[in-house]
Parts: structure tokens; sequence; C-alpha cells
């Protein structure tokens, strides 16, 4: 189980600030989270293409 926080815009979007998931073992990595993510719809797909996004794992930002 991982806890997922949204901040600024992307809370904005999405509608969620934060939720807890329990992620399917094939993701690996950030990039591949972000794809998963993306699968949830339209606005999920949009806000999480975006190149701008930082992504931190307890506390340090962190590459796809």
């Amino acid at each position: 189980m991982i806890r997922l926080c949204f901040f600024a815009s992307l809370h904005e979007t999405l509608g969620v600030a934060e939720e807890q998931i329990e992620l399917p073992v094939s993701i690996k990595d950030v990039a591949e989270l972000a794809r998963w993510l993306q699968q949830r719809g339209e606005v999920w797909n949009d806000a999480l293409e975006d190149s701008r996004l930082r992504v931190a794992i307890n506390h340090e930002i962190v590459k796809p």
C-alpha cells in the first residue's frame, strides 16, 4: 500500500488531495505508476502527461 499526495494544480484538476492504493506488482517506477494512473480517464491522462510535474518519494525529488 502506498500513499499518493497531489498538490497545487494537480490537486485541483484531479479533485483529490491524497489517496492510499495497492499497486499492481508490475509497477516498478514512477513512469509506470503515471501510465497506470492515466488509465483512470481523460482528466487523469491529461494531468499526468505534463512534463513539468515533479514527483517526490519520501520527500526527495525523483525522476520518472
